[in-house]
């Protein structure tokens, strides 16, 4: 399937230039631009920009440009980025889910997790499994339309295998599974209904599941996950951690958490912290933002564990990390994204969009996050076979520290 890439006129790409720079010249949050001329770039790139011929020149200098600052989330995203995962998606608009989280292992989709009463379990599927086609159309061919780029920090990758294992609800899909010891086999699933609750508190990005699920693991642990730091999940996050209040320890779990607001990160701190802290503070160009850790009840006192991976991103790691640097929890997991500074994202002329950090932040110790990542203290490297043979990695990982208490 190929993708339809409409070329922008000299007139249009000239506004696009003009409009990256003049947003991240009135909103970066560094009023030295972190030692770079910016006044100086503009003149630099502008006569560039005249003679670029086509999209990709055009690209490809914009990139130059923001790539002057050397800092992380600030990105060109093209309008033929957001075409491809609404093209795998075309036939997938509907809110049928699977049940099935995908993530990369030696450049293949492998499944991550399955959930418990979803299609993909009732299918028989299981963690570890590598899925190379869905309805016949390899999963290879529509990761390969995505550029380097694109596949950076994993969220569009992400994006484009959920898109393209979903459908409306009650639609048929059929998966090409290749186990871990090899054999292949073929299994019908029968998508069900995707999650009632859906926030848009990232900028740029369409609605994503505000979804929270609290149990109990080997041993009593309360384990309490949510996918995102939204205010519609702050009653059910409150009654799941009332509800764990007998438990010998908590695993809160942020793994595939891109982040949210702010206020939602410093208010579950204060759900497992017994005296005032700080989890750090955010600097725009004229403000600054304390992440105050006060707290509240119902306050648990025993230890906890926080599960992290690649895709654990903003809040996420300002949680994790200053849960971290406080010694109020344990990391365990993959280092998160280093995604830390908040962004925003703006369609500009001719559908490109760019990416810009607005504020910086640093943990109460002062240590900068962002392109960094929190670090676990307990890592764990996933492979095919320890996801067939473990279930979940970290969640053993989380039991076995836990025991060890």
């Amino acid at each position: 399937m190929k993708i339809a890439q409409k070329e922008l006129d000299p007139k249009t790409r000239q506004q696009v230039f003009e409009a990256v720079w003049n947003r991240i010249n009135a909103t970066h949050f560094d009023p030295t631009f972190g030692g770079v001329n910016w006044a100086a770039m503009k003149k630099k790139y502008a006569p560039l920009v005249a003679k670029a011929r086509n999209n990709a020149e055009l690209y490809g200098l914009l990139s130059r440009l923001i790539g002057e600052l050397k800092q992380s989330h600030f990105a060109i995203l093209p309008a033929e980025a957001y075409s491809v995962s609404e093209a795998v998606g075309a036939a997938a608009k509907g809110e049928g889910v699977s049940g099935l989280t995908l993530g990369i292992i030696g450049g293949n989709p492998i499944v991550f997790a399955v959930t418990e009463s979803s299609a993909g379990q009732k299918a028989g599927v299981l963690p570890g499994a590598c899925i190379e086609a869905v309805d016949g159309k390899p999963l290879l061919e529509v990761l390969a339309r995505l550029t380097p780029e694109q596949k950076k920090g994993g969220y569009l990758s992400r994006m484009v295998l959920t898109r393209a294992l979903g459908g409306d609800e009650g639609q048929r899909r059929t998966l090409r599974l290749r186990e871990p010891e090899g054999s292949v086999r073929e299994v019908d699933l029968t998508l069900t209904a995707g999650p009632q609750k859906r926030d848009n508190v990232l900028p740029g990005f369409p609605p994503f599941p505000a979804e929270l699920e609290s149990k109990r693991l080997e041993g009593n642990i309360a384990y309490i996950r949510f996918s995102l730091f939204t205010a519609l999940l702050m009653d059910e996050l409150r009654k799941a951690f009332k509800e764990a209040a007998d438990a010998p320890g908590i695993v809160i779990d942020l793994r595939g958490n891109p982040g949210g607001l702010g206020p939602v990160t410093y208010a579950i701190a204060g759900l497992i912290s017994q005296k005032p802290a700080s989890l750090g503070m955010m600097k725009t160009r004229s403000s600054a933002l304390q992440f105050p850790v006060v707290p509240q009840a119902p306050r648990y006192a025993g230890p906890v564990v926080v599960l992290t991976d690649e895709l654990s991103a903003s809040c996420s790691e300002i949680l994790a990390g200053g849960l971290q640097e406080l010694k109020r929890a344990v990391v365990i997991g993959r280092k998160t994204a280093g995604m830390v500074l908040p962004s925003a994202i703006e369609k500009l002329p001719g559908g490109v969009r760019l990416q810009y950090a607005f504020a910086d932040f640093k943990t109460p110790k002062g240590v900068l996050l962002e392109g960094k990542g929190v670090t676990p203290d307990i890592a764990v490297t996933l492979t095919q076979a320890s996801l067939r043979q473990l279930g979940d990695p970290d969640i053993a990982a989380a039991l076995a520290y836990f025991q060890k208490k």
